[in-house]
Parts: C-alpha cells; structure tokens; sequence
C-alpha cells in the first residue's frame, strides 16, 4: 500500500494505485480526479445505502474553500433507485444499471435458471463448498487471501495484491 498523506485519499486510476487530494465534507470524503477538467466526487458513494443529502451544500463547501484544497471544475453524485426523474435542477447524465430487488436468499435461488442450479449442485458433488455467509471480517480476511494468491491475473497485475483489507 502507498503511503497517504494529510488531505489526500488512494483510489484506483489507469490500472494503479495514486494519491488524489481530498477532504471531508458532512462527515463524507469529497475527492478530485482529472488532469483538465477536474471532476469532485464522494468516495464510496456507489456503495452508500441512501443517496447524497442536500448537494447544493457540498457545492458550497468546495466554493468557500479558501484554499482550494480541491480544485474541482465539476462536483458530481447519483441519484438512487428507485427515483427516475430528476429531483434537483442540475444537468444529468442517465447511466443504464442493472439493479435487480431481493428479499430473500430462497427467492433468489428459486428465480435462477434450472441449469445454474444444477451446476452449483455439480460442483458440490466434485467437492466445491458453497455457503451463505455473513459479511464479517472472516469473510473479508478470505476474499483477501484470494486476491494475494498471485501478483498476477491472467497476465495481467494484480491491482488488489498485497492490499491491506481495509
């Protein structure tokens, strides 16, 4: 891993890993891509469960920066399912996702293709162990394990070698 100085994040950009300014803004941390036009983003917003409050608020934060910190020319964010029409005045872009709504393991399951299943059987019959499992550190520690058995993957760098789990 990179060591990260005050006031900056890492994040993945052309197949490795680089420093990009940033700063915390309502408790989330705000970053700049870009060589020309400077993009702002929230780091891990994909991931979020609810969508960004209030963006008019970070747009002024990075204005009142003084000492532009984050050069952004653009401040860009999503907008969750399932709204499908603009709730602010800003342009947007309309980016095609698959989104699929669960409810339970067993429904999922149930609404594969027969085949799909059958292979999972097969493969438990050759000796493959599939589980449902919690999201734990356990979990975590074994994906990570997964993603340092080799520095590369298909001939190609491992970006995810010797990453620390956080």
């Amino acid at each position: 891993m990179i060591p990260t100085p005050e006031g900056y994040v890492v994040i993945r950009a052309k197949g490795g890993w680089v420093n990009v300014p940033a700063v915390n803004i309502n408790g989330k941390t705000v970053f700049v891509r870009g060589k020309w036009l400077k993009t702002a983003r929230v780091r891990g917003e994909e991931m979020m469960e609810n969508e960004l409050e209030n963006p008019e608020a970070y747009v002024e934060k990075l204005r009142a920066d003084k000492n532009r910190a984050l050069k952004a020319d653009i401040f860009t964010f999503t907008q969750k399912l399932p709204a499908t029409r603009p709730k602010y005045s800003y342009p947007a872009e309309w980016e095609s996702i698959a989104a699929v709504h669960l409810t339970s393991f067993n429904e999922w399951w149930e609404s594969l293709p027969q085949e799909t299943r059958k292979n999972v059987r097969r493969a438990q019959k050759r000796g493959v162990q599939v589980s449902i499992r919690e999201l734990d550190d356990d979990l975590v520690q074994g994906i990570r394990g997964v993603n340092d058995d080799s520095p590369l993957r298909q001939g190609t760098a491992n970006a995810y070698y010797g990453q620390s789990s956080e």
